[in-house]
């Protein structure tokens, strides 16, 4: 079995674990760890969300107003044709930063150097029982 799983993220909606944790799963569900292998390096991205330069932190309309006239909302609302420029321009930074992270990205697999990654893949084999 190949399990590409979450070891760094931590928020209310990701059921990350530590590797140990992992290994411990799949072997309580009858597994036996073959290989290990990091991988999601994503510095430049990381980097991004760190210093907080996402567009997120702008106001956002409420739900109830989005749904119920967005056309109106963004033209008539003051500030919004700049939180939703603002929220294309963090889209595009985005894609820049995954762009420019997968350059290294798969050198820093086949190094197994021990760089803080969100990702690791396990690939387990059944136990006979």
């Amino acid at each position: 079995m190949l399990a590409l799983e979450n070891v760094g993220d931590q928020a209310p909606h990701v059921f990350a674990n530590s590797v140990r944790g992992w290994q411990a799963r799949f072997r309580n569900a009858g597994f036996e760890s073959v290989a290990i292998q990091r991988y999601d390096y994503n510095f430049l991205n990381r980097l991004y969300v760190t210093l907080g330069l996402r567009a997120n932190s702008a106001r956002k309309p409420s739900k109830a107003i989005a749904e119920s006239a967005p056309e109106e909302y963004m033209t008539r609302t003051p500030g919004a044709r700049k939180t939703a420029l603002l929220r294309h321009l963090d889209a595009g930074a985005r894609r820049v930063a995954v762009a420019v992270d997968g350059v290294p990205e798969p050198l820093l697999i086949r190094s197994k150097l021990p760089l803080p990654t969100l990702h690791w893949g396990f690939l387990f084999k059944a136990v006979d029982l």
